[in-house]
């Protein structure tokens, strides 16, 4: 068998022009038959046996190194030669593993980061591969190995680090051939080319796919700030940690344990100097993001967050787009572009410039301008540029181009050079030419005019597309009457008119419109001063019919002239094939004219309307396979008329199917299908808003339909949407969906009295992890208190809850608040606490002691009072029985 070898070797062996030749041992196996040769061959160090029917080539012993065997052929058998070559041929073929079909391109799959992605593989024969062995790999690395039921989620395969827990394959469908796998979280690293190779099949099986991991894309409008995120799932504490941002190998942002770029130095690029910040409250939960302020268009690139200490290294990659205004203005309108100071302060004796491709535009010079001064403006915008002076007291150095061309789309820059630091805005301006839209077959006038309407007779014009000629005139000749370069697509198809060059007319006509004369076109005066160049867009439109299955449905067609076409010619034809012939009287359906069988017995005219120039057709039953493009030709008139129609057979739009799939951490998966669909529908989800729903890409499903699938994260009717807009057709199905509160109302609890104050808790029960609320403490009049590190429980696989408590030492109102910052909603509850002032011990002790002084007062005072009640008794008594007073 051959196993290795260049073909240029090969081919010389079999041609006999060398005598001796050398190929390497790995060319041969140990023995190794070939078809009979009976000249003697001399291998290098012994001598390969000739036998009658074959060869058996040995290993060389002596002379060469043990890895060559040389061969010497004694004289040339070209017969022998050519029976050898289909061997060889064959014998590569079989070693390599490949047949000439395995060369082509590789199926790419493009992914955005952060996703999962399916790598298809597999066998067109559906074998089994049960018990086979099969080996994904991407440069040289082993990605996947599946070995007769091993694999290596199961057993040590020796794949590489980098997909270690990431991928997986799908047992269910080994039966079927089907060595596909999956590999979740792709990072831009992933990107490449991977292999499916089945190495024990015969021939050897190899598929390849190229795989594009795309970063995440952020677009900003120039000026504006932008965070651009990066979160470790772990949600782990990074204070202490280390992450830089960079930007083209140039350092954006550093973070080291509390150090950043806004404290020391740390090589920031000064193109970020004072523009970059961090959240701090945040790194406790894993967020490295940053934000950049004022953004700029040089601020667009490819930006990495890495932490470059942790096990292993975390890289985060995001693309960033920061767009200029956009302004559009139709092509000879005039149009002002926007510059001003957001101080709002002088500018009368600043400078400011305009520019456009580095060249000058309009410059201002503290009074001094483009229009009174030579000022290097660039000779397009020449006595066509005016600023505003009463708006440079508020700092507004906007300016007004007139009559705008084509030539003058691109981006503008508008630069105060002086201030400090230096200001510079930038707008991308699109100047769009006229749009003239003809149906296709129809003839059409591109209309060109001067405004000041001067006799054009003498002088020259030229129309142009594509930079091809369409059409020239100079001074009474042009091409229609002298060889002109007029492209071959324009021969004998334009017209100008001569009656209306005396008005500065220099409009044309076409003929016979065809969808590649759709472009851009110019009419230009070469010699007038300044030169004069009109700009024009034209498109050519198929008429679009569409229709119902089943239906039946009217092609038109007709003369414009509405002459008499009842012994004339014309045929109806759909891809080259042959709907209806007419000719003379005689048509499909009476004799037989090649039509095609799909519209036979389903295809009329209409004898009556043939007088008047109409050759309309019915086609009835309308079939999804009858849609394409149609073409009605008169082919024996003078000038060949065509006519084009465009249809579209819909077959009834299923309502679409809504399913919930699933409850994961990001919210409730919605999924919704449409089967059998045609035209293919776009699908969309909406909120009870109307507001369209991020939702991932659309999925076919391989039975003629296609789903779409979005994650919502509140409670809430939503719609999936499915449009045919080739035919205006829509149609939509609605479902509930509740999902549990992310952010429930906060439960507030006094705990206890101690020595530093009262102790309230705030509990947030059950909440939904995205997004997760964020708890504070606040007092009556908003200032957020102090509180001890959050406290969070998960219960059960999706929710978890959330406990902060704080101390407070005064009598006040207080208020927990729940905030998510990415819903921008809130809730919160409130409590009133009461808390004795400081002296109460003592105040007890006085009151206390008060009430005891004042009864034992009041005991003293009652015993007097029985006292002498008792002595007053006495002298009574004494009186009364002497019968004489005593003292």
């Amino acid at each position: 068998m051959w196993v290795g070898g260049g073909l240029q070797g090969v081919v010389s062996i079999l041609s006999g022009k060398n005598k001796h030749q050398t190929i390497p041992e790995k060319l041969l196996s140990p023995q190794t038959s070939l078809p009979k040769l009976s000249d003697s061959v001399t291998l290098n160090g012994g001598i390969c046996a000739s036998a009658t029917s074959n060869f058996v080539f040995k290993k060389g012993q002596e002379e060469q190194p043990t890895d060559v065997c040389a061969i010497t052929a004694e004289k040339q058998v070209t017969q022998t030669a050519m029976e050898l070559l289909p061997l060889v041929c064959v014998s590569l073929l079989t070693w390599s593993g490949t047949t000439f079909a395995a060369e082509n391109e590789p199926k790419v799959i493009r992914v955005d980061k952060g996703r999962d992605v399916i790598l298809p593989c597999s066998l067109n024969t559906k074998k089994n591969i049960t018990s086979e062995k099969f080996e994904w790999k991407k440069d040289g690395r082993q990605v996947f190995l599946y070995d007769d039921g091993n694999h290596s989620n199961n057993n040590n395969t020796g794949q590489d680090q980098q997909f270690k827990d990431r991928v997986s394959n799908f047992p269910d469908k080994q039966k079927s051939g089907d060595a596909s796998i999956i590999i979740r979280n792709m990072k831009v690293a992933d990107s490449g080319v991977y292999t499916c190779e089945f190495t024990n099949l015969q021939p050897r099986q190899i598929f390849y796919i190229k795989l594009f991991v795309e970063p995440k894309v952020i677009r900003v409008d120039k000026g504006r700030d932008v965070i651009l995120p990066c979160s470790l799932s772990t949600k782990k504490n990074i204070t202490s940690e280390k992450f830089e941002w960079r930007k083209d190998d140039r350092q954006v942002f550093l973070y080291d344990d509390g150090n950043h770029s806004n404290i020391v130095n740390t090589s920031q690029d000064v193109q970020f100097k004072d523009r970059v910040s961090h959240f701090p409250d945040e790194l406790m939960s894993g967020d490295a993001s940053i934000i950049i302020r004022d953004m700029k268009v040089a601020d667009s690139g490819v930006y990495t967050c890495e932490f470059t200490n942790l096990q292993p290294r975390q890289i985060f990659y995001i693309k960033l787009f920061v767009e200029p205004k956009v302004i559009r203005v139709d092509k000879g309108r005039d149009v002002i572009l926007p510059c001003s100071l957001s101080t709002k302060e002088n500018i009368t004796s600043e400078k400011f410039e305009w520019r456009k491709d580095d060249r000058q535009v309009f410059l201002y010079d503290d009074g001094n301008h483009s229009n009174i001064v030579n000022t290097s403006q660039d000779v397009q915008f020449k006595d066509r540029v005016s600023h505003f002076p009463d708006e440079l007291m508020s700092g507004d150095a906007s300016i007004i181009i007139r009559d705008m061309k084509v030539a003058d789309s691109g981006v503008y820059t508008c630069e105060f050079t002086n201030l400090q630091p230096r200001q510079i805005f930038y707008i991308k301006l699109f100047v769009e030419p006229k749009v003239i839209r003809v149906d296709k077959g129809r003839d059409v006038i591109l209309p060109c005019s001067l405004s000041t309407k001067e006799n054009i007779t003498s002088e020259k014009f030229e129309w142009r597309k594509d930079d091809r000629q369409v059409f020239l005139y100079d001074d009474g000749n042009h091409s229609n009457i002298v060889n002109t370069s007029q492209d071959v697509q324009f021969k004998d198809r334009v017209s100008h008119f001569p009656d209306e060059l005396m008005s500065g007319d220099a409009s044309i006509i076409i003929r016979d419109m065809k969808v590649a004369d759709s472009g851009d076109y110019t009419c230009e005066f070469p010699r007038l001063q300044p030169r004069k160049i009109f700009y024009m867009k034209l498109v050519v439109e198929t008429k679009v019919l569409t229709v119902a299955e089943g239906r039946d449905v009217i092609l038109p067609c007709s003369l414009s002239t509405k002459e008499n076409i009842t012994r004339e010619k014309f045929e109806w034809k759909k891809d080259g094939r042959q709907v209806f012939l007419y000719d003379d009287g005689d048509h499909s359906n009476i004799v037989n004219t090649g039509q095609d069988q799909q519209f036979k017995d389903r295809v009329s005219h209409f004898p009556d309307e043939l007088m008047s120039g109409d050759a309309s057709i019915t086609i009835r039953n309308m079939k999804v396979a009858d849609s394409g493009e149609y073409t009605c030709n008169f082919t024996n008139l003078q000038s060949e008329q065509i006519f084009y129609i465009k249809l579209v057979v819909f077959g009834a739009l299923p309502k679409p199917y809504v399913r919930i799939l699933d409850l994961t951490k990001d919210g409730m998966l919605l999924q919704c299908e449409v089967q059998g669909a045609f035209p293919k529908p776009e699908l969309h989800w909406k909120d009870s808003d109307g507001n369209i729903l991020p939702a991932e890409e659309i999925q076919e499903t391989g039975r003629g339909g296609r789903y779409l699938q979005t994650t919502v994260t509140k409670t809430d009717n939503y719609r999936c949407v499915a449009t045919q807009k080739e035919i205006n057709h829509q149609t939509h199905y609605e479902t509930f969906v509740y999902i549990p509160d992310a952010s429930p109302k906060p439960s507030v609890r006094i705990l206890d009295l101690t020595k530093d104050g009262m102790l309230l808790q705030c509990e947030v029960r059950g909440a939904f992890p995205k997004p997760k609320p964020k708890l504070l403490w606040q007092d009556r009049a908003g200032n957020i208190l102090p509180a001890e590190e959050p406290l969070e429980s998960e219960t059960g696989e999706l929710y978890y809850n959330i406990i902060l408590q704080t101390t407070v030492t005064k009598t006040d109102k207080y208020r927990c608040v729940a905030t998510q910052k990415e819903t921008n909603r809130q809730t919160y509850a409130d409590t009133f606490v009461y808390i004795p002032g400081k002296n109460i011990a003592l105040i007890l002790a006085v009151t206390v002691l008060a009430v005891v002084l004042a009864l034992l007062c009041a005991c003293i005072l009652y015993k007097k009072y029985q006292k002498g009640r008792s002595e007053e008794d006495e002298v009574v008594y004494m009186y009364t029985t002497n019968g004489e007073a005593t003292s």
